[in-house]
């Protein structure tokens, strides 16, 4: 409906020797395609704003991953062992007299 109306309105204007009936399939042709321009343009859009989140899911469990990693190696036996005997040996030794001068 909107096609007809615009080609009768571009055919009145112009007055050319074409028919009504050919400006108005013209005018509805072009609409038609400004409508699927629109609608392809919608669906990039919507396939980018995917994208967009799967890539940002992907870099959350990725890091989740490194921290569960991290986590894993530094809580390791021999790593906690290392630590914690280091402190204990620290804390066994016993204080030294100093000599006053």
């Amino acid at each position: 409906e909107q096609g007809n109306k615009q080609g009768t309105q571009k055919w009145q204007a112009e007055r050319k020797k074409e028919c009504l009936e050919q400006v108005q399939a013209r005018e509805v042709h072009r609409i038609f395609a400004e409508i699927e321009y629109k609608r392809k343009e919608v669906e990039d859009r919507q396939r980018k704003q995917e994208q967009r989140e799967r890539e940002q899911e992907e870099e959350e469990l990725q890091k989740e991953r490194k921290t569960r990693e991290f986590d894993k190696n530094w809580r390791n036996e021999t790593r906690v062992e290392k630590r914690v005997g280091s402190w204990r040996g620290f804390q066994d030794k016993k204080p030294s007299k100093k000599a006053k001068f």
